[in-house]
């Protein structure tokens, strides 16, 4: 006689098992469970559409799937990725925009009940890059886009990406190389310029950011005496400097 297949009951049990807890963790640990989930399908998740909200991921959901049978089985697993995002969003997760100094190259972490973007959610960022950005910043704060790629090996075209996203700091860095070739034209001392970057990430360093980026939106040179002293201030603000005119 021919023996037919039989579901042993232990697979059974293990399934369901799985599926409770599965179903637990959807319900009670809901931005966990998607974190999760997000990083064992992190080659189908796409950042930009999450970055710009939940409408612009149900668009790219919509124009793959009325593409029917002529979407490739990338953009069919995107969109399929993508629709659990756009379930997350809906239950009212928020996800955060990749971090130079916070992102993961490719876990989708938890921070303060949201999800943190990976570098590898970036599109057309592959893992050896994600990688590179993750150990880059071990060595210490970058001080200008220069020095992210450099460090990082990560293409132009990689760093244009983040910009783009809106990934921190991008932005910031330009502004910084302009402040820091300031620097070089006030003869500021090497040994000087450690405090600067500490700075950077005290409670006021968005105030230090916002001066940087002004000085080099308005061509401006600041005043010798006034650069040190004002770094070294606890309590600083940019409308404090003195900007003389190039």
């Amino acid at each position: 006689h021919k023996i037919k297949y039989m579901f042993p009951r232990g697979h059974a049990v293990a399934y369901v098992t799985m599926g409770l807890r599965v179903a637990w963790y959807k319900v009670h640990r809901p931005a966990e469970y998607y974190a999760a989930y997000f990083t064992v399908r992190s080659e189908d998740f796409d950042a930009e559409p999450v970055t710009q909200g939940k409408h612009a991921v149900k668009a790219l959901i919509d124009s793959i799937r009325a593409r029917g049978k002529e979407a490739s089985k990338k953009e069919q697993d995107c969109a399929d990725t993508m629709h659990i995002v756009y379930e997350a969003m809906q239950r009212g997760i928020e996800f955060l925009p990749v971090d130079l100094y916070k992102s993961h190259s490719y876990k989708f972490l938890m921070e303060d009940g949201k999800i943190r973007m990976p570098f590898s959610s970036v599109k057309g960022l592959g893992g050896a890059a994600a990688q590179g950005l993750m150990d880059a910043r071990n060595e210490g704060p970058y001080i200008s886009c220069d020095d992210l790629q450099a460090r990082s090996g990560v293409s132009k075209a990689i760093i244009e990406s983040l910009e783009q996203l809106g990934a921190a700091w991008v932005l910031e860095l330009s502004h910084m190389g302009y402040l820091f070739g300031l620097l070089d034209a006030l003869a500021v001392p090497e040994t000087a310029r450690p405090a600067l970057l500490d700075l950077l990430h005290e409670k006021n360093a968005h105030e230090l950011r916002a001066a940087a980026k002004a000085a080099r939106a308005c061509r401006a040179v600041w005043g010798r005496p006034s650069v040190l002293s004002w770094l070294s201030r606890a309590d600083c603000t940019p409308k404090e400097m003195r900007f003389t005119p190039a």
